[in-house]
């Protein structure tokens, strides 16, 4: 528990001496790459459950790809 409050102890004395027009883009990128994450891990879910109980419905999803990718 040590450890966790002087990890996060040092976190606010980074970021204290940061001006906010750094911090503000550090945490939008952040949120942006986390969201990306988990977009990621939730379609490749529903690809799994889809592919072997749904056949149809996998196939509609995989043909859906590109409006859900996070690739360009």
């Amino acid at each position: 528990m040590d450890s966790l409050e002087t990890v996060l102890n040092a976190r606010k004395a980074l970021v204290a001496g940061l001006p906010n027009q750094v911090i503000a883009p550090v945490i939008l990128v952040l949120a942006a790459l986390i969201a990306l994450s988990l977009h990621r891990m939730v379609r490749n879910l529903i690809r799994r459950l889809l592919a072997e109980r749904y056949p149809f419905a996998f196939s509609i999803f995989t043909q859906m790809r590109g409006l859900t990718s996070s690739r360009c």
